[in-house]
């Protein structure tokens, strides 16, 4: 059975970014809407912490991509709340960083165990955040 999940929503949503869609299109709002109602940097919506550092490149790379600074995430009341996504990110890397400047391993699945690996995708997704 097929789910949606952090990381290939956001790839998703920038492939049709990609592929020319408007902003307006019933796809794009799908996933913009998935993104609103999941909103987290704690983790991959849905996925838990499998694949969490690739969910963090995905992430940062289409909300960069979208020319998007803020996400109005819809919180469990059902109220929208303004997040600034790369103030979120930087700070949660932040969390996430040891002391030698690698990564904290939170999973093994897809590699995500590998401290190259994950650096890499960390530092793929602060430099996005950044720019």
């Amino acid at each position: 059975m097929l789910r949606a999940y952090g990381s290939v929503s956001y790839a998703g949503f920038k492939s049709y970014l990609y592929a020319g869609l408007k902003k307006d299109d019933p796809r794009v709002q799908a996933v913009l809407d998935f993104c609103r109602h999941n909103y987290t940097v704690a983790e991959n919506p849905r996925a838990g912490t499998d694949g969490q550092y690739y969910y963090y490149v995905a992430f940062a790379r289409a909300l960069r991509a979208a020319q998007i600074d803020t996400i109005d995430a819809v919180g469990a009341d059902g109220k929208s709340v303004p997040r600034n996504w790369r103030a979120d990110l930087i700070n949660q890397l932040a969390t996430m960083q040891n002391a030698d400047g690698s990564f904290k391993s939170v999973d093994e699945r897809w590699m995500e165990d590998n401290p190259v690996l994950i650096t890499a995708y960390a530092l793929l997704a602060a430099q996005n955040a950044l720019r």
